[in-house]
């Protein structure tokens, strides 16, 4: 006995006809799924070997020596303070709030 593949016979076995095969739905889902675990689980172990077995060490990054503007600082300086003014004012009483229904 000779079996061929062929895709439309395929194709009638996975088509809905007049009733529901859930099981194999579902069967097909888990597949999908255990393939794309299975999948995943290689790649990683593969990424990660590479990983480890790579000859060239890890060299540490050098940093540049960064130039501080000192305007900047004295800008975000001046923000502060006029912020912790602002809080002063709410929390002293400074600020008070008149409900209009009244």
């Amino acid at each position: 006995m000779k079996t061929q593949f062929s895709l439309t016979a395929l194709v009638k076995k996975l088509r809905y006809g007049s009733r529901l095969r859930p099981a194999r739905d579902w069967l097909t889902l888990l597949s999908f799924a255990a393939i794309a675990f299975i999948v995943g689980i290689a790649w990683g172990a593969v990424t990660f070997f590479n990983t480890v077995t790579e000859k060239t060490p890890i060299a540490p990054i050098q940093a540049s020596a960064t130039i501080i503007n000192n305007q900047a600082l004295r800008n975000v300086q001046k923000i502060f303070d006029t912020r912790a003014v602002e809080q002063e004012k709410y929390e002293s009483g400074g600020y008070v709030f008149r409900d209009p229904s009244i």
